[in-house]
């Protein structure tokens, strides 16, 4: 005996790639028809939401600037920083293990 599943309709949401549950679709908005056991993963995903449920599109951010600030964790203690301020202590973390590896590689110890 098969059981057959009724399709319901979606509506697909802007985490959505081109596929959705491998069917093409016709972008943020649109309405496609899944069965349950279709639709479960996109769900989880949050690809679909069950049709009828307003579809919040969030107006997308611009790239990313030198000033922008970020907020870390190290240990327990919080750290504010901007995006400037990191890519130069990575850039001069990176010069120091290159720095080290060369010298390892070119003495067989680092001291």
């Amino acid at each position: 005996m098969t059981i057959v599943e009724e399709k319901r309709p979606y509506t697909v949401t802007d985490a959505a790639g081109q596929l959705v549950a491998g069917r093409p679709h016709d972008g943020v908005g649109s309405t496609i028809a899944l069965t349950p056991t279709e639709a479960r993963y996109e769900l989880l995903l949050g690809t679909i939401v069950p049709d009828g449920t307003p579809v919040v599109v969030e107006p997308p951010i611009g790239p990313v600037s030198s000033i922008d600030r970020i907020t870390g964790t190290r240990g327990s203690k919080d750290w504010d920083f901007t995006v400037a301020e990191l890519a130069q202590y990575l850039r001069v973390r990176s010069e120091r293990v290159t720095s080290v590896y060369f010298k390892v590689m070119r003495n067989g110890s680092t001291s």
